[in-house]
């Protein structure tokens, strides 16, 4: 494919040599188009999710062919499958479009009359019942690390005493402490 590329390119600087702005153009052009076919590629190789890295976090998404797989299941023209310019970000929903039978949405989905407006998706959040418990590990030695962790962590000015104090107070929850840690981790990777 890298061989199609470069004859678009020097077709491309052929046509446009003497217009620097147009040449900029297809110098951008040819950059995205060797990221689109990446990205092809990666999907081709990596299936239907991507692996996103953030630091010490990891997350599975959906590729953007499995969401252009559903909205074809949905009667939605997806821009990733059509042929020449291939718009993967784009989907058009037609004005009489309706819920093909077999699936159900939660909510309501408003379509746009234009092109100025955007499809609503409305949906009635449901309450959930979070609970939140400070942290009380059972084993007195497993505080005294957590609190000389902390205690360093202070000293080299990464964080705040008050998150010392509360961890001491008792009123330090699981999640906080471990989000502690993960930023603790982080600011000292980053020194």
């Amino acid at each position: 494919m890298e061989k199609g590329i470069k004859k678009i390119e020097k077709d491309l600087l052929l046509r446009h040599a003497d217009d620097p702005i147009k040449l900029a153009k297809v110098h951008r052009y040819i950059r995205f188009l060797k990221i689109d076919l990446k990205c092809d590629a990666d999907i081709d190789k990596d299936g239907t999710t991507i692996r996103i890295e953030n630091g010490s976090q990891n997350f599975l998404k959906q590729h953007p062919a499995r969401v252009g797989a559903i909205a074809r299941k949905l009667g939605i023209t997806w821009g990733g499958d059509w042929i020449g310019s291939i718009d993967r970000p784009l989907f058009e929903v037609k004005v009489n479009w309706s819920m093909p039978k077999g699936y159900k949405l939660e909510g309501q989905v408003i379509v746009p009359s234009n092109s100025k407006m955007k499809v609503q998706l409305i949906v009635e959040d449901k309450k959930e019942e979070v609970k939140v418990t400070n942290w009380n590990p059972g084993s007195p030695t497993m505080i005294t690390e957590a609190e000389a962790f902390l205690t360093q962590a202070v000293k080299d000015g990464v964080i705040q005493k008050v998150h010392l104090n509360d961890l001491k107070n008792r009123t330090m929850t699981t999640d906080r402490l471990v989000g502690l840690y993960f930023t603790i981790q982080q600011r000292r990777n980053n020194k």
